[in-house]
């Protein structure tokens, strides 16, 4: 039996028609499709270039459920592929991740790890660069 399929609009007003079983790894959206009557969902924090790439992690991982030995196999590699982009394009992904209640997305070790990091360079860069010129420009 073939899944339902489920327009989305993305913040940027691009439509895209998702099956249900992909779409509803995400809580946020799962929620909205309960009372969908075939209309169009509206995620108006999220930019469809970066919800093309959940999408894609959803389609890969819609099986995985709980069986993590499969994940430590097979999929490892991709996801590790998957996340070999720029710090922006990553913090777009969490956030949209975040918003759209993806746990799973949001809980892998290695990019947790690399956000965790991207983080501490931006504080690093705040309080050892930016607030000391600040400060002696006594702009703050």
């Amino acid at each position: 039996m073939k899944s339902r399929i489920l327009k989305i609009k993305t913040s940027d007003n691009e439509i895209s028609e998702v099956e249900e079983a992909v779409a509803t790894m995400s809580k946020t959206i799962k929620i909205m499709a309960e009372g969908y009557s075939g209309g169009v969902i509206p995620l108006n924090n999220v930019h469809s270039t970066i919800f093309g790439r959940v999408i894609e992690w959803c389609k890969k991982h819609v099986d995985d459920g709980e069986d993590l030995e499969y994940y430590k196999g097979a999929l490892k590699n991709w996801d590790a592929m998957f996340f070999e982009v720029d710090q922006a394009v990553l913090y777009h992904l969490l956030t949209a991740a975040n918003y759209l209640d993806i746990l799973s997305l949001c809980s892998i070790k290695d990019v947790k790890e690399l956000f965790v990091y991207c983080n501490f360079l931006s504080f690093f860069l705040w309080f050892c660069v930016y607030f000391p010129i600040l400060n002696y420009f006594q702009i703050i």
